[in-house]
């Protein structure tokens, strides 16, 4: 009989995929916001914006 061993599979597979995938989603999104803020308000967007980005996103 199969035993799943659940604390196995969270270690080796699940938390290692979760991480990696919440990584991508991070670039992802604050790429998109930086294009989002450059459009939005070119003039400001050298001082106030980036230094917002650089807050939030280190």
């Amino acid at each position: 009989m199969f035993v799943f061993d659940v604390n196995a599979y969270c270690n080796k597979i699940a938390i290692p995929l979760w991480k990696k995938i919440v990584g991508v989603m991070h670039l992802c999104f604050s790429f998109l916001l930086f294009i989002y803020s450059a459009m939005l308000c070119p003039p400001t967007f050298k001082s106030s914006n980036y230094a917002l980005m650089l807050k939030l996103y280190p």
